[in-house]
């Protein structure tokens, strides 16, 4: 029986044991990975647990305001696939609960946003959740962290976690061809960091944007003179803030202008 999400219900909850059955493995050991990727067919399976077990590695996984963050295996045997499916256009489903002994939340294909490859710790990867979620009345929050009823169980923080700040773009050969086009001063409000760290802390350090959503490429060339601009980590955070919606460079200056201006009198 081949994998199937024809009768797999956005939004609502499955097992492991259930899933198994449905789509012919033998056990539901065989989809106990956090990344599954059945043979013949262009899949990959997201089963992401937020709160671990205790004796299981205690990767960091979120799932808020539509994104969903996650780290890769420790031993990164997924990360290639991750990204060559993004690439090619295969399906990426998750499943997401809260806690370990919850069923899974099934929220139908996911899309690799951005990532970040580590050799000596696990990679990141940001996946955007579609909005047409049925539960999309419901904050975020009350789906991945409980409903305010429930009894409250403390999150465990501090660990020691090892992080870059550099996002990888698709293709390295685009950002710099985009920042030598470009420059490396925010296009929207002209913040630089080589100006304002010194060059020799930020040796050249700025964000790439996508004028469009990445995902709508589908394995398009990307022109770097058009599609690619420089925003500092303000703006470019500003530019996703809204669901489904990315705000262009001028939209952006807009807000900037509005607030240098203050509010307008219209008494």
């Amino acid at each position: 029986m081949p994998v199937t999400f024809d009768n797999i219900q956005i939004g609502a909850e499955y097992d492991r044991p259930y899933l198994a059955e449905a789509w012919g493995y033998e056990s539901f050991h065989a989809i106990a990975k956090g990344a599954v990727t059945p043979k013949a067919t262009p899949y990959i399976i997201l089963f992401i647990t937020r709160q671990k077990q205790d004796f299981q590695t205690q990767y960091e996984d979120s799932l808020e305001n539509g994104v969903l963050e996650i780290e890769g295996e420790t031993n990164h045997a997924a990360d290639s696939r991750i990204i060559k499916a993004s690439e090619q256009g295969d399906q990426i489903h998750l499943f997401y609960r809260d806690r370990h002994h919850m069923a899974f939340t099934y929220y139908g294909q996911v899309h690799l946003l951005r990532y970040e490859i580590h050799s000596d710790s696990p990679s990141r990867f940001s996946f955007r959740v579609p909005s047409e979620h049925p539960d999309n009345t419901l904050e975020t929050e009350l789906l991945t962290h409980g409903q305010p009823n429930e009894e409250f169980m403390p999150d465990a923080e501090g660990r020691r976690i090892i992080r870059q700040h550099v996002f990888y773009e698709r293709s390295p050969r685009n950002r710099q061809r985009a920042l030598e086009m470009h420059g490396y001063s925010c296009m929207s409000c002209g913040f630089s960091f080589d100006a304002v760290y010194g060059p020799a802390h930020a040796k050249g350090f700025i964000e790439i944007h996508h004028v469009k959503s990445i995902t709508e490429a589908n394995g398009k060339p990307v022109d770097p003179a058009i599609d690619l601009v420089p925003l500092c980590s303000n703006c470019h955070s500003m530019a996703h803030r809204e669901k489904g919606r990315i705000l262009t460079v001028e939209e952006i200056r807009a807000l900037l202008n509005n607030q240098e201006q203050g509010p307008t009198n219209k008494d």
